[in-house]
């Protein structure tokens, strides 16, 4: 919704940086963690769950029309100073990132998404972040984050069935 009324404005020279998470990819459904996740807010007993409504989210975000979007998929999030995560790194997996270390901070998180909003590297590109909390965080550069990493294909037009459901 967000990226329709930012591409309804006219806005085009912004950003939207939308945070998911880890495992939020389909191919992932047979995940016991994501399995868990999925029936959170509603139980065992539905076709659709938390995570899959992210997945359909981030698919309406790159069909949105928006011109410029990251999609950041942290893993687990915990409390704490920021800096205190260790250094982040970024992958394109389209599952767990970062062998299950270390938690990432929500201030660290906040600070990553505020980099990406701003790294003309980030433009357009679904990452997972994971962080190592045995070595010191440091200054985050967008170039060095989202420098090697591929470009997610931009659709043209509203093709997911997820759209229907919003008239």
């Amino acid at each position: 919704m967000v990226g329709t009324a930012a591409a309804n404005a006219g806005m085009t020279e912004c950003r939207v940086v939308l945070v998911s998470s880890q495992l939020v990819d389909p191919v992932n459904r047979w995940s016991l963690v994501r399995g868990i996740l999925n029936t959170i807010n509603t139980g065992f007993f539905h076709a659709e769950g938390m995570m899959d409504f992210k997945a359909q989210g981030e698919q309406m975000l790159r069909e949105s029309g928006v011109a410029s979007w990251t999609i950041l998929r942290p893993g687990r999030l915990t409390n704490g100073e920021a800096g205190s995560s260790g250094v982040v790194s970024m992958g394109q997996t389209n599952a767990s990132f970062g062998g299950g270390g270390s938690p990432l901070t929500r201030a660290d998180l906040a600070t990553v998404a505020v980099v990406t909003a701003f790294a003309p590297e980030a433009r357009n590109t679904t990452v997972e972040i994971g962080t190592d909390a045995k070595t010191d965080m440091q200054p985050l550069d967008g170039r060095e984050l989202f420098g090697s990493l591929r470009k997610d294909p931009v659709p043209t037009g509203r093709n997911s069935e997820y759209w229907s459901r919003l008239q």
